[in-house]
């Protein structure tokens, strides 16, 4: 069961039941978090703000058979004063610091699976979507998840999960961060900003596993360059001085052949054939023999100067 309450009233009438229960509780943990929520999934959840902060609070209703009388005991409870009571109740509760005010709060039930996803971020599962609590601070909240998995039953991946976070907990108070250097909270601390920041796969992130801790470095997408077709436009006459001159073959100002040495002869056949158009020395009839000419020989004379 969870509820989060905009505003709450000074009126015990309208207060919901966990808040207005007599039943006397114990507060077992509590540390500084932002929340967060995620719809099911099949794949990796894509994280969103939920857009409330403050203190979350895990505490335990206690019946009367556990000996308990009076009010709520707002000390956290040491380890070794944990009741582990099998018909005792659980719930978390987000408490507003700057009203004092609790605006969130959810029930947990008997089979709840809490999960240590990395130190400073934790995953439970609700009724109907995934919770997650982003601490500002790594070692404040792996104790806070330690506390809450030695509550319940825990499957053997939270087990091996529980027995790993225990064996670095020395080692994270002397180094208190496992983050990457674009961690997930700077991620989310930059996205907060926005309308609707979302925490989804980033291969940038500090990946945890269950046996070892290692760090996978940031992983540049590449991207596909687009390819630009090739058109007789983007082909570029030669420079000059840019290429060897071969030779040429065509008409002097007096209409008659010339050629440099190496022509093949049978270019100068094709060239006196052309002649039966007109006659060269005629200005229009020339015009019209070179034109001819031009075609004859192909681009690649007409581009080397040979006209």
């Amino acid at each position: 069961m969870v509820l989060a309450l905009a505003r709450q009233s000074s009126s015990p009438s309208i207060l919901h039941p966990m808040l207005s229960s007599p039943a006397p509780s114990r507060v077992l943990a509590q540390v500084p978090a932002k929340l967060y929520h995620a719809k099911f999934s099949a794949t990796e959840y894509e994280w969103q703000y939920f857009n409330q902060r403050g203190t979350v609070i895990f505490g335990q209703d206690l019946n009367s058979a556990s000996g308990e009388a009076g009010g709520p005991v707002e000390s956290p409870a040491e380890d070794s004063d944990l009741i582990q009571d099998a018909n005792a109740t659980y719930w978390f509760r987000l408490r507003d610091e700057s009203t004092e005010k609790i605006s969130w709060m959810f029930q947990l039930p008997k089979d709840c699976s809490y999960r240590i996803d990395k130190p400073f971020f934790h995953i439970f599962s609700g009724r109907s979507r995934m919770w997650g609590f982003l601490f500002d601070d790594d070692q404040e909240g792996l104790q806070f998840g330690l506390t809450v998995q030695a509550h319940f039953p825990s499957p053997a991946m939270q087990d091996s999960q529980t027995r790993f976070y225990k064996s670095i907990g020395t080692a994270s108070k002397r180094d208190p961060s496992v983050r990457s250097r674009r961690s997930i909270r700077s991620q989310l601390g930059s996205r907060n900003n926005s309308s609707t920041p979302t925490l989804g796969p980033s291969s940038s992130t500090t990946k945890l596993g269950l046996g070892a801790a290692t760090l996978e470095p940031h992983r540049p997408l590449l991207r596909k360059a687009a390819t630009v077709p090739i058109t007789p436009a983007i082909i570029s006459l030669p420079n000059t001085q840019t290429f060897v001159h071969v030779g040429h073959i065509g008409f002097d100002d007096n209409g008659a052949i010339e050629c440099t040495g190496g022509i093949d002869p049978s270019w100068s056949t094709v060239i006196s054939d052309l002649q039966i158009y007109g006659d060269p020395a005629s200005t229009p009839k020339r015009k019209e023999v070179l034109r001819l000419g031009m075609k004859k020989l192909g681009p690649a004379a007409m581009r080397s100067g040979c006209f």
